[in-house]
């Protein structure tokens, strides 16, 4: 098993869009790293995925969770820019689903 929290979010991220649904449960984990650089990658991974909308608030919990104790800048800038990423794409789900969409 790869030990580099770095390659992790890289083969976490592969396998989701592969279709390892678990994958995602390892990227939120990558969200702790000690390190800043793994924080952002991760936080940006995660918002990065089309997925339905309770995963959507599941990601988003766990990165209001991450933004909450993070202390570095760079990572605080990751993690809010994906919060409004998927805050957005929440948003725009339920306009679909108001108007009779599919999103």
């Amino acid at each position: 098993m790869e030990t580099c929290e770095t390659a992790k979010v890289g083969l976490y991220e592969s396998l989701y869009i592969l279709g390892n649904r678990d994958a995602l449960s390892g990227l939120i984990g990558l969200l702790n790293s000690t390190d800043y650089r793994v924080r952002c990658a991760s936080a940006n991974a995660v918002s990065a995925f089309e997925v339905r909308r309770p995963t959507s608030e599941f990601i988003l919990r766990a990165l209001r969770v991450a933004l909450s104790r993070e202390t570095t800048v760079a990572a605080r800038r990751s993690i809010t820019a994906s919060i409004v990423r998927v805050g957005e794409q929440i948003g725009k789900k339920r306009r679909h689903a108001n108007q009779g969409l599919r999103p």
